[in-house]
């Protein structure tokens, strides 16, 4: 066999045989990946469809900052119109494509939050020079589980030099 690429649909491995007849073969065994669906194996235990489950779910999360990256690779590299481009694959308008271009390059994949969603990094992109302060940021609004909204807020009021203390006041107020 010869060099191995993806191609010809989502989960599928194409190598090329020495004639050149492409052989398709399972990224995961025992799931089928087709652009219109997934084919599961009748032997797959309980477990293993439920690990399944669970990379389903990273992937959903995962999809947005994979969208970012991508939108801001183009736009470095071919310009702004990739944001029409996302509007046509993708829906919403071009200007939100452009908040999540704008997220991607400006917090580093290793300070993303892998439980907050991508807008939600946005009051951090202030911050793209410190790398310690956009994470302890984000990580006050995991651990509150605060909104893209007031978390603005609570980045306003550390700007203007607030106390820890102010802080949770404003992230708890009825603690």
């Amino acid at each position: 066999m010869t060099e191995a690429n993806i191609n010809g649909g989502v989960g599928t491995l194409i190598r090329a045989k020495p004639q050149g007849r492409p052989v398709r073969k399972e990224l995961l065994e025992g799931f089928k990946l087709h652009p219109v669906g997934v084919e599961i194996r009748d032997w797959v235990d309980q477990r293993t469809w439920f690990e399944f489950g669970k990379l389903l779910q990273r992937i959903e999360y995962a999809w947005q900052w994979i969208v970012a990256d991508w939108l801001a690779f183009g736009d470095h590299k071919y310009g702004d119109q990739v944001y029409q481009s996302a509007t046509r694959l993708f829906g919403k308008s071009p200007r939100s494509w452009e908040d999540y271009a704008y997220i991607a390059r400006n917090v580093q994949i290793s300070e993303r939050s892998e439980f907050l969603p991508v807008l939600t990094h946005k009051p951090v992109v202030r911050f793209d020079g410190n790398r310690k302060l956009q994470r302890t940021l984000l990580v006050v609004a995991e651990e509150h589980g605060i909104s893209k909204s007031l978390f603005e807020a609570v980045i306003e009021l550390h700007l203007k030099g607030r106390s820890q203390l102010t802080l949770q006041c404003a992230i708890m107020p009825d603690s």
